[in-house]
């Protein structure tokens, strides 16, 4: 762990400076070919804060904004926090010029991706096991409903070139037959059925994974303007997650697969 970056979650770059994120909580910078920890599990504050999953990161003038999915706990699996429906999620910020970081939203389910909003004072934060995007007032600390029960599980969110923004599905919901949506209506079984000796069994239900990864395209309010499906499972992956718009393709990343996918000819 005190090495290289183990899986990277989330990268964005700022004039020659990229930063990211990985899964065991550190959040790091390469530039001018040298790279440099920022926050590693020897950060006094990060050991304090005992974050369990960062996943994604935006960076806004001097602050880098990082959703840590769930709080740490040293037995629990990802995906048991997702089937779980716990709100341990938070929003971090940490200070470019000072090295200082501070929790500034908690009680999020799941919190996914993260992409500044086109008023560039709050910031659009995928929940991900409420299959919903909130609206984070950074000024306020207040937090809004921006989409509500969404196609699928929402993972990162990305502007597109026309002032909307682009979000990754996984276990869509295009059937009757889905099991998330079932187990919606019984809590007290959804946390018997994800116990860490349960949940491979879990896993093998075809309906934890929907019809397939889809692309979700809303406007500046929320309002649904696309949604590209796989309904032939030709990428043969469950989940989209980074999506990049360049001209008329979209550019597409999975963490179930070593491809990049590339949408052709959006008009």
């Amino acid at each position: 762990m005190h090495g290289n970056p183990c899986r990277i979650l989330g990268i964005r770059s700022l004039e020659d400076v990229i930063y990211g994120v990985d899964e065991h909580g550190r959040l790091f910078k390469f530039q001018n070919a040298k790279f440099t920890w920022l926050l590693d599990e020897n950060h006094a504050v990060l050991r304090d804060l005992k974050p369990g999953f960062f996943n994604d990161l935006v960076v806004v003038k001097k602050m880098i904004y990082i959703t840590d999915s769930f709080t740490y706990h040293p037995t629990f699996h990802p995906l048991q926090r997702f089937f779980s429906f716990e709100n341990s999620g938070r929003i971090l910020g940490y200070n470019l010029e000072n090295g200082e970081l501070k929790v500034v939203a908690d009680g999020l389910y799941l919190p996914n991706g993260i992409e500044l909003y086109h008023d560039n004072r709050s910031l659009l934060v995928s929940e991900c096991s409420m299959f919903r995007v909130v609206r984070f007032d950074i000024e306020s600390k207040t937090i809004s409903p921006f989409i509500e029960n969404t196609f699928g599980a929402v993972d990162n969110i990305r502007r597109s070139n026309d002032g909307g923004y682009w979000i990754g599905l996984s276990a869509t919901r295009f059937t009757s037959s889905s099991l998330l949506d079932f187990l919606g209506r019984y809590p007290a079984l959804r946390h018997i059925l994800t116990n860490k000796a349960l949940l491979p069994l879990l896993l093998l239900h075809d309906t934890v994974y929907g019809t397939g990864p889809a692309l979700y395209k809303v406007d500046s309010k929320g309002a649904t303007l696309h949604l590209l499906t796989d309904p032939h499972k030709l990428t043969k992956t469950i989940s989209f997650s980074e999506i990049h718009e360049i001209g008329e393709q979209i550019f597409v990343g999975t963490p179930f697969s070593p491809h990049i996918f590339v949408f052709l000819n959006l008009k």
